[in-house]
């Protein structure tokens, strides 16, 4: 629960904000849009170039993949990356779940990874539900698992989901787990584990597109999502059990559009990344 920044992509720009100062530090600036930051120990990796990974610390460049990234995620030691061209790891570029083994399975992409207790899970997508589904690993094999949650109806586009180790699934969800998954849906407000959370839904001019947990202490859950087109962030406290907002509050305004946002939750990388951007 102690977070001292936050990581965000501006359009095609890298920022960092520390939380005490409210200062934005300039990290990068690249040629396209970034849509997927990650943090991996000491490590910050990142899509640029429409369907290639950098770090930000290393000289480490991916190989192009196909289609535009859409999420880069840690499972174990390794890193993952996804999209329409299936699940990659990252660093040697290695197909561990081909594009046609999703189509095969009557899903069109992967939109969203996210790692609990060693396992990695993937929300996949077609034109009438997305589904997050547990990814299985045989002899070192990545085959997509069973299906854990499900958001039905055309209009129920999900673009990015974050498990929390809340509670349990099984009241909700046929499948159960002993964690909580918060998404944004339709692009239009936010849910957990598929239940809508009042006092989320977007106004006219907003779109919620990309969110970042920044705390979570018993049942309230605090996080920042973007709002107004994508131009600003806003700040909310959210009671997980009643499936409300308790607190809402602008947070950054004035942004060109916001992409993609990630906590910093250790100090030592809240200084390493201040400390690197001033050296710029």
């Amino acid at each position: 629960n102690y977070t001292p920044g936050l990581l965000y992509s501006d359009s095609k720009t890298l920022y960092y904000l520390d939380f005490s100062t409210m200062e934005k530090h300039y990290l990068y600036m690249g040629g396209s849009a970034i849509w997927d930051i990650k943090i991996v120990e000491e490590e910050i990796y990142y899509d640029y170039e429409n369907g290639k990974i950098k770090s930000l610390f290393t000289e480490f460049k991916s190989e192009e993949r196909l289609h535009n990234i859409f999420s880069i995620e840690q499972d174990k030691k390794r890193i993952v990356d996804a999209g329409y061209y299936g699940l990659f790891s990252t660093l040697d570029n290695k197909i561990l779940i081909s594009g046609k083994e999703i189509e095969a399975k009557g899903y069109d992409n992967i939109c969203s990874l996210a790692s609990h207790e060693g396992t990695l899970y993937a929300l996949l997508e077609h034109h009438e539900c997305s589904s997050l589904l547990k990814i299985a690993v045989v002899d070192g094999l990545y085959y997509l698992g069973r299906e854990i949650l499900s958001w039905q109806g055309g209009n129920d586009h999900v673009p990015m989901m974050e498990i929390i180790p809340y509670g349990s699934m099984a009241a909700e969800c046929a499948s159960g787990g002993d964690f909580s998954v918060v998404s944004s849906v339709g692009n239009t407000y936010l849910d957990v584990n598929g239940l809508r959370i009042i006092g989320t839904e977007a106004e006219a001019k907003e779109y919620i597109h990309t969110f970042t947990i920044t705390g979570l202490v018993g049942n309230n859950l605090q996080l920042l999502y973007t709002g107004d087109g994508m131009n600003r962030i806003v700040k909310a406290k959210i009671d997980l059990q009643k499936k409300e907002v308790l607190e809402k509050e602008d947070f950054v305004k004035d942004c060109f559009g916001v992409c993609a946002m990630e906590a910093v939750t250790d100090y030592d990388l809240h200084q390493k990344l201040i400390d690197h951007a001033r050296r710029k």
